[in-house]
């Protein structure tokens, strides 16, 4: 019996009723372990990051798809006070407007998940959540969405359609996969919402970076500086990447037309291994990044600054092969 049928057998006993939803046979998917075992590294600059998130022709997209959803928009930002741009900007990001939703089976990935790796209790506790979703007639068994169990439009997690889904047209079911997004739009809402959204509170805003060390500098000077504001840190509750936050709130503007997507230096980050030098190295200087695991974070930002102007440097917070060479 290999490793994987015994792991099945055990979820089966452990949680027969809903177990019983399972397609059957379930096998694993070896592309789903390859993808977890072999996530790739992020290195693109933060001039081509944005060129993927925020082309022309994306935000041309998210235009229509404002006026086209309008009425329902303005319900939504009734409801839940969380912008038409904020919510349409999402849904760009995540799956050009739906257009791009995944086609791997969730129940499969999220076994495979649940078996093997260092967040199998995670991905086991997603599995439960999506066989209720299927339990509940909220959606089928052979649902599909992204390798690491991400579906619809808005690409939640099963228990975050659980948690946040609005069944906003009535149908009985939080519908967020089919050809009408209502039900996903209004489940973007529900989440920022419950997440603190706050009602004419800034997400961000382009400043001269007069005072450094109190801006988002993405690229480092003399890149484009932010002043972010309370929901700025809701967007990061959607997605822990501080620079898909940001393309957020930048695409949200550009569709909106509020402001112009900034001018990008094509500066390239340092890889997760120089990182992980540059945070042993301030660390060993008296300067705790709180760990060097090669993750650019708050913890090894404030780090950075705290070095650049105890050193007569604009404290710009960006992690530069210059720096790592200044520090030897």
């Amino acid at each position: 019996m290999s490793g994987f049928d015994t792991w099945r057998e055990a979820f089966c006993r452990r949680h027969a009723t809903l177990a019983a939803y399972l397609p059957q046979p379930i096998a694993p998917l070896p592309e789903v372990a390859r993808q977890a075992a072999n996530q790739a590294e992020f290195t693109l600059s933060v001039a081509t990051y944005m060129d993927k998130v925020m082309p022309a022709s994306r935000i041309a997209k998210g235009r229509a798809a404002l006026a086209q959803n309008q009425h329902l928009l303005d319900d939504l930002h009734k409801r839940y006070q969380v912008p038409g741009e904020i919510i349409v900007a999402i849904w760009g990001i995540e799956t050009d407007f739906g257009a791009i939703q995944g086609d791997i089976p969730v129940l499969r990935a999220l076994a495979t998940l649940a078996h093997t790796g260092p967040r199998a209790s995670y991905f086991e506790a997603e599995l439960l959540a999506a066989l209720q979703l299927v339990a509940a007639g909220t959606t089928t068994p052979d649902f599909t969405g992204s390798w690491a169990g991400a579906s619809g439009h808005c690409q939640f997690m099963p228990s975050a359609v659980l948690e946040y889904g609005v069944d906003h047209d009535g149908d009985g079911h939080a519908d967020i996969w089919g050809d009408d997004p209502t039900d996903a739009l209004a489940s973007i809402a529900s989440y920022l919402s419950a997440h603190g959204w706050q009602a004419q509170a800034p997400w961000l805003t382009e400043t001269p970076p007069d005072q450094p060390e109190t801006l988002l500098i993405p690229a480092g000077l003399p890149g484009p500086a932010f002043r972010t504001g309370p929901n700025f840190q809701v967007l990061l509750s959607y997605n822990r990447a501080t620079l898909y936050a940001l393309g957020v709130g930048l695409l949200a503007n550009a569709i909106a037309e509020t402001a112009a997507p900034p001018h990008w230096p094509d500066r390239l980050p340092l890889g997760r291994a120089e990182l992980g030098k540059l945070q042993e190295t301030l660390t060993a200087k008296g300067y705790d990044t709180k760990g060097a695991d090669g993750l650019l974070g708050p913890d090894t930002r404030a780090a950075i600054r705290a070095w650049q102007k105890a050193n007569g440097l604009p404290a710009d917070g960006f992690p530069s092969k210059e720096l790592l060479l200044h520090l030897g």
